[in-house]
């Protein structure tokens, strides 16, 4: 991998700052909280499993075998929402670890995104979260404050209150009876995040047979690996017929990333780096 020196840090900043801007920010009315749309996100990451199991649970850090967990924050046990939503952060007192009246201004994204000073370390220490995964923690924030439960976000959520807005008007404007609107249901155009789910899941074996390629995570839509062979994050997606939406300098050694954009195309010749790859969008 070459120097950290050569990468642009302005492109995290930038795809992060764009993250933010793209969705609902904090709420100076908590009263309309639960009218806005929730916060994109896709790949089917799993908090739980995908994050916090993965990344935050060691012994030393937020495990359930810690008996004095960083933050006094325990992330592996059941229950972990609750042990977030309006407590008090025990690392930045006056910080609230998930603010349920407005979650854009909860310690937890501080802490994925650089927290104030004399407010701990940027978490996780093994890896920091990537724009897409900061934006699943998002979602899954927003919804635990509302009174959902965490773990996969519904993909097709957002676009499915848009249809049935739809439904509704029509049946209010024609009095459709019950046939007429099966038909119409028949005919509709379902947006493609809901046809995305009725599709079969990607392959991402064809990853994991080339030599110096390896697969770190698999879900439904999507596979995150590492080439170690100078290739390119554009090739090794590719070989599972998807296209590369992320790139990102890998940690030497471990199927994880540093979280450091960086380019699909591998244009500085790395001999590494961390991909990230999903259908093409339709």
């Amino acid at each position: 991998m070459t120097s950290l020196a050569r990468i642009g840090r302005g492109l995290t900043l930038l795809g992060l700052t764009s993250l933010l801007a793209g969705c609902p920010g904090s709420l100076d009315d908590p009263g309309s909280f639960g009218d806005g749309p929730l916060p994109r996100c896709v790949g089917g990451i799993d908090i739980q499993a995908d994050i916090f199991d993965r990344r935050c649970t060691s012994s030393t850090c937020h495990g359930d075998d810690n008996p004095d967990p960083g933050g006094g924050l325990d992330l592996a046990s059941p229950g972990v929402a609750q042990r977030m939503l309006n407590v008090d952060s025990e690392e930045c007192p006056g910080r609230l670890r998930i603010n349920a009246a407005s979650p854009d201004e909860s310690f937890l994204l501080d802490k994925l995104l650089g927290p104030p000073e004399g407010c701990g370390d940027r978490m996780p220490l093994v890896g920091f979260l990537n724009d897409q995964e900061v934006a699943c923690m998002r979602r899954w924030m927003f919804e635990v404050s509302r009174g959902a439960d965490g773990g996969v976000p519904d993909a097709g959520e957002d676009a499915g209150d848009a249809g049935d807005a739809g439904v509704d008007s029509g049946t209010d404007s024609g009095g459709m009876e019950d046939v007429g609107m099966d038909t119409a249901m028949d005919t509709m155009t379902m947006p493609d995040t809901q046809m995305d789910t009725t599709m079969a899941p990607v392959d991402c074996g064809p990853i994991t047979a080339t030599a110096g390629w390896e697969v770190c995570m698999a879900s439904d839509t999507q596979c995150i690996g590492v080439y170690r062979n100078g290739a390119s994050c554009d090739a090794l997606c590719a070989s599972a017929g998807l296209v590369c939406v992320g790139a990102e300098l890998d940690i030497d050694g471990a199927c994880d990333t540093m979280g450091t954009a960086y380019n699909c195309a591998n244009s500085d010749g790395h001999n590494s780096d961390y991909c990230i790859c999903e259908r093409e969008a339709m």
